[in-house]
């Protein structure tokens, strides 16, 4: 099997690119960040540059079977050179909103899947800074709640798909194993790491006077109001296509201590 990984050098991809290795698939890695690329294991086929570039993209797809698309860096046309190639199967990494790049995936020949996982676990490393530094967190909301995700996880599943098939047509919602609040999360962070971190909860105001724009403390503090349920449920598809449980919290800030040390 020959496949396609856009944002390969992504935490998704990268994760995603040793999983097809493993499984003895063919890999196509489209990246736009050589150095990240050169830090890949020896097999795979590497073309530097933007998958909305066509001539660029219909040389990545050349003998391709599949292609895992990673909607958020991509316009609809990618959608439809995909559809005209040799390409069978693609695998989209799609945001929490549906967007022009889902629906041209919906309406295209070609044999889809999106994965619309939550927020991911890799989010947490921007607390490195300030928790390094002062030990502390700053957060607007910590008491909500979040099935957060390992990005491993994500590429565990699109693996599956990309191999096994079997969720054609289907936009699947990942979470992990436990919805957290910001401050359980911490609490679990600062329990790996061996080390006192506090959170701080910032105001609205601070986040405007910080140079976040208005518009968006606006979004923020009306999306605080009314979470949607999704992004706090916790389903068991990662169980369901992989065969196993998602990984913890725990497991990702192991994976990460130093980062916060």
């Amino acid at each position: 099997m020959r496949v396609l990984v856009t944002g390969s050098t992504g935490d998704v991809g990268r994760a995603l690119v040793d999983r097809l290795l493993d499984g003895g698939a063919e890999v196509h890695a489209l990246t736009r960040n050589p150095a990240a690329a050169a830090r890949f294991r020896a097999g795979v086929e590497v073309a530097v540059g933007d998958a909305n570039d066509p001539e660029l993209l219909d040389a990545a797809l050349d003998g391709v079977d599949s292609v895992h698309l990673v909607a958020d860096l991509v316009a609809p046309h990618v959608v439809a050179r995909i559809a005209r190639s040799q390409a069978r199967r693609v695998v989209v990494l799609s945001g929490f909103a549906q967007g022009p790049v889902e629906e041209a995936v919906r309406q295209s020949r070609l044999r889809w899947t999106l994965l619309r996982p939550v927020e991911f676990m890799a989010n947490a490393l921007a607390w490195s800074p300030d928790i390094r530094a002062h030990g502390i967190v700053r957060e607007p909301f910590p008491e909500l709640r979040s099935a957060r995700i390992h990005e491993s996880d994500v590429a565990d599943v699109a693996a599956a798909i990309l191999f096994e098939g079997g969720y054609d047509g289907r936009s699947l919602r990942l979470t992990g194993a436990a919805a957290l609040t910001t401050r359980e999360a911490v609490r679990v962070l600062a329990e790996v790491v061996g080390r006192a971190v506090r959170v701080v909860t910032t105001s609205p105001a601070e986040l405007r006077a910080g140079g976040m724009p208005a518009d968006e403390v606006d979004a923020l503090v009306a999306w605080a109001a009314n979470p949607p349920p999704d992004v706090s449920t916790v389903l068991p598809t990662v169980e369901q296509v992989t065969g196993r449980r998602p990984r913890s919290f725990a497991e990702w800030v192991v994976e990460h201590a130093q980062c916060f040390r």
